[in-house]
């Protein structure tokens, strides 16, 4: 306690000095410069000259000085390693504040947002986390704004597309999802726009085809889907598109054939096909990177294989594949009737889209006697229905039904027989289906024994059950009602120090269930429902 008293008597005694020596200078600030300072181990910075002495602060290392008050701060690759402290935001005639390349830690303050004077922040390269302050949006003369290569989370506010000054945009390289803000349409001076390397998982807003100024739009690296925006084509000053390693698909707009000062566009990474591409190669021979792409997905029907690749079918090659083997070489048509059994695929090439092969997933035609088998699994009333249907199925015997969490180790569930001959469809309901995703296969037998695999599908599923009590406050019944059929699950009732009071069990399908409250004395209880998914708890009050 002695030495904390004897720091800030030392530290205002700093204080008194700097104002004494230089009244010229005002007093809030110069206790925000020393609250930074102490906040981000000042003693330890690569160059702090003339700080916390009787100097001008206009000659302190990084500060800037003019009509009394401080205007810049400078203190890029120093390292500065803490918190950014809360008082920064007394600095209102801050016109540049950049911190970049440094440690600092923690979350940006929201006092940030009173620098209303500010016209570039550049928090670059630090170890920021938590969201970005909804604040910013008050900076209305902010023309450069870098939070780039932090750990910053959650969505972009809205508030940001208040900045309509802004020329620079760069908020790569952070954990940032949800949704580009279709209302970015309003930052009409804006110039670059960098959004690669976080966790977007929507559409490109159309909207973004309004910034007249854009010069680069780099928003590589996301989990974006979609078709590209047509209104792309209108940013006519654009020089630079990356939109590689997302998940965008459909047809390749023409309107970016009218991008007339482009330099480099990358669409390699996606999940595009031919479809819209061979206008663009022919417009822009030497600026587009293209591949690779997903794998395309192979269809059957009536025991014909097929794949949809786009592009001009004369100018599409389809090479068929069999256990690895090239079979059969086609132009222009992108079928094949197998007649082996075996593992199929193919692979498609365009005269025009050079670099780009097109690889399809691989169909197993089984060495069972059935034609053909289609698998697809969905979600189906708060459980996953597995449904499969066989062609010209003969002496087929009976099928595994198989589960994986990760999609390589598989393990057995359910067995169920075949009807053995004919066109038949089957189906399994999943009760206990893991949170996330579920891939399902089947092992197929027939009556000689001999096995193969079906080819693996694979499903989202997200648990979001709840229920309610009634009556509450209860006497001597309550029915806990559940918003979605519940098949297994237990049920504890506890009092308000934590102890268990009893325990119930469900082990049929049902919405609603009745608990006896008789023995219950009058008080605040917890009933904890239980399920394969998870836990929920609600509380309900025993008035007898």
């Amino acid at each position: 306690m002695k030495k904390n008293l004897l720091s800030l008597f030392a530290i205002a005694m700093i204080i008194a000095t700097i104002t004494k020596a230089q009244a010229q200078i005002n007093t809030q600030d110069s206790l925000t410069l020393v609250d930074l300072y102490q906040s981000t181990k000042g003693t330890k910075w690569l160059k702090h000259s003339n700080w916390l002495t009787t100097a001008p602060v206009g000659i302190w290392y990084g500060i800037t000085v003019n009509n009394n008050r401080v205007t810049s701060i400078d203190l890029s690759q120093n390292i500065l390693n803490g918190k950014i402290p809360s008082s920064l935001g007394n600095l209102t005639e801050l016109t540049s504040l950049i911190l970049d390349n440094n440690k600092l830690n923690d979350t940006i303050p929201s006092s940030l947002g009173n620098l209303v004077n500010l016209n570039w922040l550049s928090l670059y390269a630090n170890q920021l986390s938590g969201v970005i302050p909804s604040s910013l949006g008050n900076l209305s003369n902010l023309q450069h704004l870098d939070l780039g290569f932090n750990s910053l989370s959650g969505i972009i506010p809205g508030s940001i597309s208040n900045l309509i000054n802004l020329t620079y945009l760069f908020l790569a390289s952070n954990n940032l999802s949800g949704s580009i803000p279709s209302s970015f349409g309003n930052l009409q001076n804006l110039s670059w726009l960098y959004l690669y390397n976080n966790q977007f998982n929507d559409t490109i807003p159309s909207s973004l085809g309004n910034l007249s100024q854009l010069t680069r739009l780099i928003i590589f690296g996301n989990k974006l889907k979609g078709k590209i925006p047509t209104s792309l084509g209108n940013l006519k000053k654009l020089e630079t598109l990356h939109l590689f390693n997302n998940q965008l698909s459909g047809s390749i707009p023409s309107s970016l054939n009218n991008l007339a000062y482009i330099t480099t566009i990358t669409l390699n990474g996606n999940r595009f096909t031919f479809d819209g591409m061979e206008d663009l190669i022919n417009q822009f021979p030497y600026f587009v990177t293209y591949s690779p792409q997903a794998l395309v997905p192979l269809d059957i029907k009536n025991n014909v294989l097929s794949v949809s690749v786009g592009g001009t079918p004369s100018n599409d090659t389809f090479r068929w594949y069999r256990d690895s083997v090239l079979i059969v070489t086609n132009v222009g048509d992108s079928t094949y009737k197998p007649t082996a059994p075996g593992k199929y695929c193919v692979a498609v090439t365009n005269s025009i889209a050079t670099q780009l092969k097109l690889y399809s997933d691989t169909f197993i035609i089984s060495n069972l006697p059935i034609k053909n088998i289609k698998i697809e699994a969905k979600p189906f009333k708060g459980q996953l229905l597995l449904q499969w249907q066989t062609i010209d199925e003969f002496n087929a015997a009976w099928f595994s039904i198989q589960h994986s969490s990760n999609g390589t180790t598989f393990n057995n569930i359910v067995s169920k027989d075949a009807f053995g001959i004919g066109n038949n469809t089957y189906e399994f309901i999943d009760r206990t289906p893991v949170n996330g995703i579920n891939y399902y296969r089947l092992l197929i037998f027939d009556k000689d024994g001999k096995s193969t695999f079906s080819k693996v599908v694979s499903v989202n599923f997200y648990e979001n059950q709840s229920f309610s009590i009634t009556p509450n406050p209860a006497k001597d019944f309550v029915t806990i009602s559940f918003s979605k059929t519940i098949d297994r699950a237990t049920i504890v009732v506890y009092d308000i120090t934590g102890k268990a009071i009893c325990t119930q069990s469900i082990n049929e399908g049902t919405n609603a269930y009745n608990l006896n409250t008789q023995a219950l004395t009058n008080g605040v209880f917890v009933i904890k429902v239980k399920t394969a998914t998870g836990s929920y708890n609600q509380k309900f009050l025993i008035n007898k």
